[in-house]
């Protein structure tokens, strides 16, 4: 069990997932938790068009926008990962993402376990 803001986290996950969905034509989606080092490991996994290297260390940057160098408006306004970075952090987590072009992303955060229930199940207080 985590201790979280369900709103918060709606909201991070509801953000991935539908990037998930925006960039992903063919193949699947996977959203994920498991346990890790004494958090729940969130993640996100599609087999999306990927992201350029070069691109990683900018995409949760407010306004940035991978494919939108002309700031179409209907694309969206590049602010739904910086967003989901601040959400995370005030969750206690941090937020990263690996990917490649052609193959798919995978963003994932962390959230530290609820330890009273631990502690609780151990009997003690």
């Amino acid at each position: 069990m985590v201790l979280t803001d369900i709103g918060l986290l709606e909201s991070v996950l509801m953000n991935l997932v539908t990037n998930a969905i925006k960039f992903t034509a063919h193949g699947g989606i996977l959203v994920s938790a498991r346990l890790r080092d004494g958090k729940v490991l969130l993640q996100v996994w599609d087999t999306g068009i990927g992201i350029a290297g070069t691109d990683l260390p900018n995409i949760f940057d407010e306004f940035f926008q991978v494919s939108n160098p002309q700031r179409n408006r209907e694309a969206g306004l590049g602010l739904g990962l910086s967003i989901a970075q601040r959400a995370v952090a005030l969750l206690g987590g941090r937020i990263a993402c690996r990917s490649l072009p052609g193959r798919g992303s995978v963003f994932e955060f962390s959230l530290p376990l609820d330890d009273r229930n631990t502690r609780r199940r151990h009997g003690r207080t």
